[in-house]
């Protein structure tokens, strides 16, 4: 496991981020691609989501209207 500080839209955010076991690697590398990222539940505790389809992006309601592309 790592410890990351990444930024997503305007908002740095401390991860923790780790690589899969080979067999859920092989799994979601069909589905992600080869760069994938998987964002876990802890980035969205204390924040309230849109996730705008049609623009294919989130917007994060919690503060104020910011766009996490």
């Amino acid at each position: 496991m790592y410890g990351l500080r990444v930024e997503i839209g305007a908002r740095s955010v401390d991860v923790t981020a780790g690589v899969l076991p080979a067999g859920l690697n092989a799994t979601f590398g069909r589905l992600l691609g080869g760069d994938g990222w998987i964002i876990g539940t802890d980035f969205f505790r204390d924040r309230t989501i849109e996730i705008d389809y049609a623009g294919q992006r989130f917007v994060e309601l919690s503060r104020d209207r910011r766009h996490l592309d």
